[in-house]
C-alpha cells in the first residue's frame, strides 16, 4: 500500500526530521511557527534555517524513495 510505503520511508529519517515533516506537512504550521516551537525545544531556530533542513529532507525521502523503487 502506498501509504505503509511512505511510512517507512519516514521511519528512515531521524527524530528531528521526522519531527519538522509533521509540524510542516502533517500540522501545516507556517515556517515561522515551525521555528518557533523548534525553537522551544532548545537554541533559537529562524525560519530561513528551517526551510533549508526542509529541503535537505525532501532530498532524502527523494533518494530513499527512489533507491526503494517508488520513484
Amino acid at each position: 500500500r502506498p501509504t505503509d510505503r511512505l511510512e517507512r520511508l519516514r521511519a528512515a529519517l531521524d527524530p528531528d526530521e521526522r519531527t519538522l515533516l509533521i509540524l510542516r506537512l502533517d500540522r501545516e504550521l507556517s515556517w515561522n511557527e515551525v521555528a518557533e516551537v523548534l525553537s522551544d525545544e532548545g537554541d533559537p531556530v529562524d525560519a530561513a534555517a528551517v526551510r533549508k533542513r526542509f529541503e535537505r529532507v525532501k532530498e532524502k525521502l527523494a533518494k530513499l524513495a527512489k533507491a526503494q523503487g517508488m520513484l
